[in-house]
């Protein structure tokens, strides 16, 4: 049983003074307070290394820059004029993608464009977004000698047709593409426009 006499507290056959309770107590705080003050290492996340680009990806690496090209019907009058226009692919995104746009000589924007490669599929894959609310995807094996096939349909509003573009190398600075269209199931390929591409930077 504790008492209190002159100021003392008798605990048993120990005496403490309010002087030492209160020593004690400002002791204890320091000791909690320097506690809560240290870093709790265990609360931190482990490091993780951000993943490298497939090498795959290289395969793309012809693309990027800046394209002069000038695109037609496949089947059009000889006076018909081809329609110019610029396309530019960057590296961008920790080098996992490429994006890139088309637009007219007045910089006018007709598309946007996504390239990557699928490390699941093992497939490259291209999203093509365009000004007259066109939904493209595309799918590659990559390059076979100088040619690059991209198939895969394009969306117009509540149609979907196939869409097939055939890219041939004509040189490290140069190519010629066609496209081709068909309906998604009877694959009955049909041309309809044809595109050359010069590298400008």
């Amino acid at each position: 049983m504790n008492d209190r006499t002159n100021g003392c507290v008798k605990a048993g056959t120990v005496s403490l003074t309010i002087g030492d309770l209160v020593r004690l107590v400002s002791y204890v705080s320091a000791i909690a307070l320097t506690v809560a003050r240290l870093p709790v290492h265990a609360a931190e996340p482990p490091a993780t290394a951000l993943p490298k680009p497939d090498p795959q990806l290289e395969q793309l690496q012809y693309f990027e820059g800046t394209w002069s090209c000038a695109v037609r019907p496949a089947v059009a009058p000889a006076d018909k004029s081809a329609e110019p226009f610029m396309w530019s692919i960057k590296r961008k995104l920790n080098n996992f993608w490429f994006l890139g746009q088309a637009a007219t000589k007045q910089n006018v924007a007709i598309t946007h464009d996504t390239l990557g490669y699928n490390t699941l599929t093992k497939r490259f894959g291209r999203t093509i977004l365009t000004g007259d609310g066109q939904f493209i995807n595309l799918l590659s094996d990559g390059w076979s000698g100088e040619r690059w096939i991209w198939e895969g349909s394009v969306v117009r509003g509540t149609q979907r047709s196939g869409l097939r573009e055939t890219i041939v190398k004509k040189g490290d600075r140069a190519f010629e593409a066609t496209y081709d269209q068909s309906d998604p199931v009877k694959k009955d390929w049909q041309p309809v426009l044809k595109e050359t591409c010069r590298k400008a930077s």
